[in-house]
Parts: structure tokens; C-alpha cells; sequence
């Protein structure tokens, strides 16, 4: 994601710079292990990332398959799963 974003975004966040969007591609993507490698390194840095999903199944899917149910948020109408990075 570029600042300042290319796109509007609904949380102000974007627009101050204290978040950010950010994917994971090729085999990471959706990967559950990608998924809380990233969280973790989020965390380490101080930050926090929460993985955006489309549906409550794939958010129960992730979290049987060990990714912290409290880093996952179903979010409606995202063209994609994704984080969202937070300061």
C-alpha cells in the first residue's frame, strides 16, 4: 500500500498513516503459517496485523488450523483476505 493511499478506505487510519493493508502472495497466501509468521512479526515490532476474512468459515477454518482467533476479523465486501496493520 502506498502513502498516501491510492485508494479510500473506510477507517481514517489510512489517511494519517498508523495502518496500512498488506497481502501475502505466491504460496503464502491464505497460508495459516504465513499467516501467524506475519502476525508475529507484527508483533515484534510493536505493531498489530489482523487477517481479514470474507466469511465466518474461513475465519473457524483459520483458527482450527492455529492462527489467534484474536487476529482474525470477518470483514464483508473486501475484494481479498488481507491484514490490516495497525501502529
Amino acid at each position: 500500500e502506498a502513502w498516501p493511499p491510492t485508494v479510500t478506505h473506510k477507517d481514517p487510519c489510512h489517511g494519517n498513516g498508523t495502518c496500512i493493508d498488506a497481502g501475502l502472495r505466491g504460496s503464502s497466501a491464505g497460508n495459516p503459517s504465513a499467516i501467524i509468521t506475519t502476525i508475529q512479526s507484527a508483533n515484534s515490532s510493536g505493531l498489530r496485523a489482523e487477517y481479514e476474512v470474507l466469511t465466518a468459515a474461513r475465519r473457524d477454518q483459520l483458527i482450527a488450523s492455529g492462527v489467534p482467533a484474536s487476529n482474525i476479523r470477518v470483514v464483508s465486501g473486501i475484494n481479498a483476505e488481507h491484514f490490516s496493520v495497525y501502529q
